[in-house]
C-alpha cells in the first residue's frame, strides 16, 4: 500500500507501512471517538475522514469510506407514494357503503314499481268501467232503457264519489235540470245537468262518460 502525506498519518496515529486494514482499524477507533452524535469534536472527525479517503482512495478510488458503526448516510425523506395494493385497499374499504348504497337504491325503485302497478290497475279499471257503461247505454234498444241506464250510471257515480269524498263536501254536485242530448244511434235521451262548485255547469256525456261544459 502506498501511504499519503505524513498529516493523514498523524490523523489516524499509524506508523509508515500500516497495512490497509490497520488503517481502517484506527479509523473505526477514532470515528468512535470523535462522531459529532456522541460528543466529539466536528472538525477533527471531518479532518479524519479526510485523512482516511486520502490513504483509501490509492487501491480503489471509486469505493467511499462507511461512516462509523455501520451508519448510512441520512437521505432525505420522499413523501410516500401509492400503490396499486393501497388501491385496492381503498375500495375495499369503501364497498360496505357502496353495498348499502345500492340495496337504497333498488328498495326505491321497488317502491317506485308497486306504486306505479297499483295506480295502473285503478286506472285501468275505471276505463273498462267506462267501457262497460257507453256498452250498455248503446244497446239499449228503447229511449226509457237507455234513461234507466243512465240512472243507473248516475248512481254508480254517486257511489264511487262517496267513497273518495272528503269530509265536509257533499257526495256528489246538485242537480239543477235536464237535458236532451242525441246518441250515437240518432235517439234523444235526457241527461241530467250538474251544478260545480265554482259555478259552471256540465252533463256527463252518455257516450263517453266525461263531463261537459254547458256555457
Amino acid at each position: 500500500m502506498r501511504l499519503g502525506c505524513r498529516w493523514t498519518l498523524e490523523v489516524l496515529g499509524l506508523a509508515p507501512g500500516s497495512s490497509s486494514q490497520e488503517v481502517r482499524r484506527a479509523f473505526r477507533a477514532k470515528a468512535r471517538d470523535l462522531h459529532p452524535d456522541l460528543g466529539g469534536d466536528p472538525e477533527r472527525f471531518h479532518a479524519l475522514h479526510l485523512a482516511y479517503q486520502a490513504l483509501t482512495q490509492v487501491e480503489s478510488p471509486a469505493e467511499s469510506p462507511k461512516p462509523a458503526g455501520g451508519r448510512k448516510p441520512a437521505k432525505d425523506v420522499q413523501p410516500a407514494t401509492r400503490t396499486m395494493e393501497d388501491y385496492f385497499q381503498w375500495r375495499r374499504e369503501q364497498q360496505p357503503r357502496r353495498d348499502a348504497l345500492r340495496e337504497a337504491r333498488a328498495e326505491r325503485r321497488q317502491q317506485l314499481a308497486a306504486r306505479s302497478r297499483r295506480r295502473g290497475s285503478a286506472r285501468a279499471a275505471a276505463q273498462s268501467t267506462r267501457r262497460l257503461e257507453e256498452a250498455a247505454v248503446q244497446q239499449a234498444e228503447t229511449p226509457e232503457a237507455r234513461a234507466a241506464w243512465l240512472r243507473e250510471v248516475d248512481s254508480v257515480n254517486v257511489r264511487r264519489q262517496s267513497k273518495n269524498r272528503q269530509p265536509g263536501k257533499p257526495l256528489m254536485d246538485a242537480p239543477v235540470g235536464y237535458r236532451s242530448v242525441r246518441s250515437s244511434q240518432g235517439d234523444t235521451v235526457a241527461v241530467p245537468i250538474f251544478r260545480a262548485p265554482e259555478g259552471g255547469r256540465y252533463y256527463v256525456s252518455p257516450l263517453t262518460s266525461k263531463r261537459v261544459a254547458i256555457p
